[in-house]
């Protein structure tokens, strides 16, 4: 009890040093998306061949917000199946956060964010010039925008208080998923072992990159928070790192499944996404072999 108790703190206290930082980068964010607004997602659209390279810029800023706007304009079809992968592709939620927080990992997070950016951009041009008669084909394109705030994506009203507020309960919901996540990590290396554990996560396979790509999946927020919190411990490589950011798109996959009418079109944008996190992965562990 007393080993729980202690654990408990610890992974209070960890988590709880981050709050200032989480708010400040939230600030900026809730900032940065009341400022670019309508143009944005003007670049966005089918009618701007700077589709892909938007989106992956949006995508790489540390939240899942863009994930779901990009999945509802591509249910439009107002964007392609491209600049949907570059966005899901360089989303890396809150895991960008808990990586940079930590002052040696800095470097390696700048490059994993331009890395991201760079293979999200590639693929998106790339989808879309192979399945260009398929994107052209699909009718019905809708030039509706919403209005109105979506607090799920992380867009929100323009008013200040509304903005504070957003800041703050965006970053006490990570807080509480970082705090949850440093448990859950604390309690199975203490009761498993950190060799098992690392075991378990194929510490050393050139599969591992696998592993992290499915855990990716999972539609939450936490699923990145996991990853990077297990790769800052040094259970997974740098590209496990990297194929388990690339599928993690956040709450953006349930939101294709919920609102995309054709249930086949957005298996394959899931299929294109986990296939591309491990290809990339796999061969970011390659490279570093060299």
């Amino acid at each position: 009890m007393n080993d729980f108790l202690e654990i408990l703190l610890e992974s209070f206290i960890d988590s709880i040093k981050m709050l200032p930082f989480l708010l400040l980068m939230f600030f900026l964010i809730e900032y940065l998306e009341h400022r670019a607004g309508k143009r944005t997602i003007g670049l966005l659209t089918k009618s701007s061949r700077l589709g892909p390279v938007m989106g992956s810029v949006l995508g790489v800023l540390p939240q899942c917000g863009f994930s779901v706007l990009a999945s509802g304009l591509y249910a439009k079809r107002l964007i392609t199946i491209g600049t949907l992968l570059a966005v899901f592709i360089s989303t890396s939620d809150e895991a960008i956060l808990i990586l940079l927080y930590r002052p040696e990992l800095i470097s390696q997070t700048l490059l994993l964010m331009g890395v991201k950016v760079v293979i999200a951009i590639g693929y998106g041009y790339l989808i879309d010039a192979v399945l260009r008669s398929k994107a052209d084909g699909i009718s019905g394109i809708q030039h509706e925008h919403d209005e109105h705030c979506h607090d799920h994506c992380g867009c929100s009203c323009n008013s200040g208080g509304m903005m504070f507020k957003n800041v703050v309960l965006h970053s006490l919901k990570v807080l509480i998923y970082i705090f949850v996540a440093t448990l859950i990590l604390s309690l199975i290396v203490t009761l498993v072992g950190e060799d098992t554990l690392a075991s378990l996560m194929l510490k050393g396979s050139l599969f591992q990159p696998v592993v992290a790509a499915l855990i990716g999946l999972i539609p939450n927020c936490a699923a990145s928070v996991i990853i990077a919190e297990v790769y800052a411990d040094g259970m997974i490589s740098l590209g496990s790192l990297l194929s388990g950011l690339i599928s993690a798109a956040g709450v953006g996959l349930l939101m294709l499944f919920r609102s995309n009418k054709s249930i086949k079109d957005s298996l394959i944008v899931l299929g294109l996404l986990v296939g591309i996190a491990v290809v990339s992965g796999l061969a970011a562990d390659l490279i570093a072999l060299l």
